[in-house]
């Protein structure tokens, strides 16, 4: 392994820039950090691409077994019902007390490996405003769709009253279960295991109940605008 002083002539290093060991302060280097770079300034690691080829790229290998003799990596689930990890960029930031890894992207596989299968997934992970844990909480599975991961289930909304999503293109709405009639651009509204005991304000409130739709208004009025 180079030593600091070797990687740092090879580097073209800002004046109040340190590479290696710390000398008081900030995150001490473990034994799994290569190079640990140090700064009072915004630190950009940059790389420059000159010709008409694709851009700068950041490569991360894995496999299991060893350098002598790699295997192919597992999908069998290590961690979030995903399987092997083989890159993850993690954000950590100080709290007062220690270093905590606040957030991470992390690309995964989701099935045994082979030269026929190679399945993947990128998840996105963060910390809950007002927690501690950083945990998963999106991902683009290995079907190709993104959405909530099963940590993340029922537990987020779609934009907000200050975010709001301006326009949703769907050939099918599913609310609460997966159903249709064999058409296209539908809206399945799953009976309701809770039946609305309270008035609505400023609106209306639609559900489902024994496969019928029923509005209940801000006065308490129930309507059944589809039977059964």
């Amino acid at each position: 392994m180079p030593s600091a002083d070797q990687v740092a002539r090879r580097l073209l290093v800002k004046s109040d820039v340190r590479i290696g060991e710390p000398r008081g302060g900030g995150q001490t280097p473990t034994t799994d950090i290569l190079m640990l770079i140090h700064s009072t300034a915004d630190i950009a690691v940059a790389g420059i691409v000159y010709s008409s080829a694709d851009g700068v790229t950041f490569r991360c290998y894995r496999s299991f077994g060893s350098a002598a003799s790699p295997t192919a990596i597992d999908g069998s689930s290590q961690q979030n019902n995903l399987g092997a990890t083989f890159a993850t960029l993690r954000g950590y930031a100080y709290n007062g007390s220690t270093w905590v890894n606040a957030a991470s992207v992390r690309m995964t596989a989701v099935e045994a490996w082979s030269t026929s299968v190679n399945g993947s997934a990128v998840q996105l992970r963060n910390i809950l405003t007002g927690s501690t844990v950083e945990n998963s909480r999106w991902a683009l599975g290995g079907a190709g769709a993104f959405g909530p991961t099963t940590q993340f289930d029922n537990t987020y909304d779609l934009g907000s009253t200050a975010g709001r999503v301006r326009t949703v293109y769907a050939t099918a709405i599913n609310i609460g279960a997966d159903s249709t009639a064999g058409g296209s651009f539908e809206v399945f509204v799953a009976n309701t295991t809770t039946i609305p005991g309270a008035n609505p304000s400023g609106g209306v409130v639609l559900y489902a109940s024994s496969g019928a739709l029923i509005a209940r208004g801000s006065s308490g009025t129930l309507t059944t605008i589809a039977p059964a």
